[in-house]
């Protein structure tokens, strides 16, 4: 049986050491993301999102800390379907504790879940004036 792999976008961080990470994790849930290899998360699912446009708003602008790959994804679910708002405002509390930020906040418009993912092309942003 064959894998179906849809397209969407992935936002990860460049770590001190040159390679790609987990852009919102860290310590034991932080993933390393290689080009073209799979990448299945430890435990839960990934984050991605379902456009260019999304992941590029929700990710603090593009900087020499982050980058936007299209990538091929597994399982690709909307996260409204996989968790009720109430669910969103435990994980947030528990993972995220921001003071600025409400369970409205998130999960961001466009966010999907993916149970693997696999980069295939970093996309180059050209900055405006």
């Amino acid at each position: 049986m064959s894998e179906n792999w849809d397209r969407a976008y992935k936002v990860v961080r460049i770590g001190s050491d040159g390679k790609l990470y987990s852009y919102f994790a860290f310590a034991h849930a932080c993933l390393e993301y290689k080009k073209g290899e799979v990448t299945r998360p430890k435990f839960g699912k990934l984050f991605v999102f379902d456009s260019l446009e999304n992941a590029g708003t929700h990710q603090v602008g593009v900087t020499q800390e982050n980058q936007v790959w299209e990538v091929e994804c597994l399982d690709l679910e909307p996260a409204e379907e996989m968790c009720s708002p109430g669910d969103w405002e435990e994980y947030w509390e528990k993972w995220w504790k921001s003071d600025d930020r409400r369970e409205s906040d998130f999960p961001f418009f466009g966010t999907m879940f993916a149970s693997a993912v696999r980069l295939v092309r970093e996309i180059t942003w050209q900055k405006d004036g």
